[in-house]
């Protein structure tokens, strides 16, 4: 699951991250610290999308795409200015890209129909014509 990857990566950010604080190679050991927090938020934020994907549930869909929508624009914002890493940047786009598509996928939201409740919630009629 790509979900899955990308929490993956994630965690491999933040172990980088503390590898970094541990071995003095951060020039702003509080500026790190902080990074390293909010990696560990965004890993438990994926881990939990991956289980709610895992498990149909609807809301899902949404948190995953609006997650993309930002991977999509962390990844745009790596391209330029003084720091452009574009080694970071495009995969982070192509990722966000590819994930954000997954979830129009007509069996993708099948699968997302499952409420908290274990009902499933209805699709909307088309209201063409």
């Amino acid at each position: 699951m790509l979900l899955g990857v990308e929490a993956a990566l994630a965690f491999a950010s933040a172990v980088w991250v503390l590898v970094s604080i541990l071995g003095g190679g951060a020039d702003s050991a509080a500026s790190a610290w902080a990074l390293l927090v909010l990696a560990a938020i965004a890993v438990a934020f994926l881990v939990g999308l991956v289980v709610a994907v895992a498990r149909g549930r609807a809301w899902a869909r949404t948190a995953v795409i609006v997650t993309q929508l930002l991977v999509i624009l962390v990844g745009a914002s790596a391209l330029w200015g003084v720091g452009a890493q574009p080694e970071i940047g495009w995969p982070l786009i192509v990722l966000g890209v590819a994930l954000f598509a997954l979830m129009q996928v007509p069996t993708v939201r099948q699968h997302l129909r499952l409420r908290g409740d274990g009902t499933l919630r209805e699709e909307p009629a088309d209201r063409a014509g």
